[in-house]
């Protein structure tokens, strides 16, 4: 009996977070729908890797992600880069990827100089092998 009380209880739990989980993405996407790129990128996370009740949709994604970058807003234009890069949720194009990983970096985003320095140092994703890029880029982003 107590098991079955204690699976009730556990089924309540996670049918409330349910709940809530739908509730804030409901909140998240009219924020994101009233131009808060905070928002938009938040709901490209939960997108990209089916978070919070959501499906997994590369290109829902992508295009949360593309209109935080629309709005200079710098993690989106990381991510946004990221995934022109890969060819992830949208058509691969590395060049356009590359310039707005590098705007982002430029901006102070930790992620994109650490995904520069990454890119450098193993020589992928369109980049030429470099040491001393990747030791620069990868200095910025633990340095802040």
């Amino acid at each position: 009996f107590e098991s079955a009380a204690a699976r009730g209880n556990e089924v309540g739990i996670e049918c409330k977070k349910k709940l809530e989980d739908k509730q804030l993405v409901r909140a998240t996407m009219r924020e994101a729908e009233g131009g808060d790129t905070e928002a938009m990128v938040t709901l490209g996370g939960w997108l990209a890797y089916g978070k919070k009740g959501l499906r997994k949709n590369k290109e829902e994604a992508f295009r949360w992600f593309k209109m935080a970058a629309d709005c200079r807003d710098v993690r989106g234009m990381a991510y946004t880069g990221r995934r022109l890069i890969a060819g992830d949720g949208v058509k691969r194009n590395v060049s356009s990827g590359i310039v707005l990983l590098t705007t982002a970096a430029n901006l102070g985003s930790d992620w994109a100089c650490y995904k520069l320095g990454k890119f450098y140092f193993m020589g992928t994703a369109g980049f030429v092998k470099d040491d001393k890029e990747a030791e620069y880029w990868l200095e910025k982003a633990v340095s802040g």
